[in-house]
């Protein structure tokens, strides 16, 4: 016979059950009610990337990004990623490399940007695994993909010059497919020499 003093016991049960069965649909895409939250931002990279406080430093003036940021903690010349000079700013989580392939420091402008560690750009922050960032920047132009130094790599590509190559591009790197990110690669392609 059914008894009311059974009944708290029958309402754990079936909640229970309840829970097991939602949790493991929501286990099949990890990623839908991540993508619920952001999906919608409708703002495209190419127009975040104007705005950013970090992007923004792209085509900029090393005396510039000096003004704005204070005296780099390391500046000179590097043949890492081709030759180019270079400043860098280094923060508590992390840092900025800023490089130009101009020929002396005072004719640099910013073409490149290297974002280490806990940095943000875009609402994307390095730590933060691919499917993290395609939640905030949508779904990228390639990758992610093994590429050099067997690492992976994903790639947002914006504007078009000579109707092959994008104007601009930003590069998330990872160790692994399902590793953290552990650095961001800017890189401003229309420059003029």
């Amino acid at each position: 016979m059914f008894s009311f003093k059974r009944l708290p016991y029958l309402f754990l049960i079936i909640l229970i059950l309840t829970s097991a069965l939602f949790g493991f649909r929501a286990a099949e895409k990890p990623l839908f009610a991540q993508r619920q939250k952001t999906e919608n931002i409708g703002i495209p990279v190419q127009d975040r990337f104007e705005t950013d406080p970090v992007a923004q430093f792209i085509g900029k003036s090393f005396d510039d990004i000096k003004q704005q940021l204070g005296e780099p903690h390391e500046h000179g010349s590097s043949s890492w990623l081709g030759a180019h000079n270079y400043i860098l700013y280094r923060f508590k989580d992390g840092y900025i490399r800023f490089g130009s392939p101009a020929d002396s420091e005072e004719n640099s402008i910013a073409t490149s940007i290297i974002i280490g560690p806990g940095q943000v750009v875009l609402g994307a922050r390095v730590g933060m695994d691919f499917p993290e960032i395609i939640a905030i920047l949508g779904e990228p132009d390639f990758g992610p993909e093994p590429g050099i130094n067997n690492q992976y790599y994903m790639d947002y590509y914006w504007g078009e010059l000579n109707g092959q190559v994008p104007e601009y591009f930003i590069s998330f790197t990872a160790d692994d497919i399902d590793a953290p990110t552990r650095d961001i690669f800017i890189k401003w392609e229309g420059y003029k020499y």
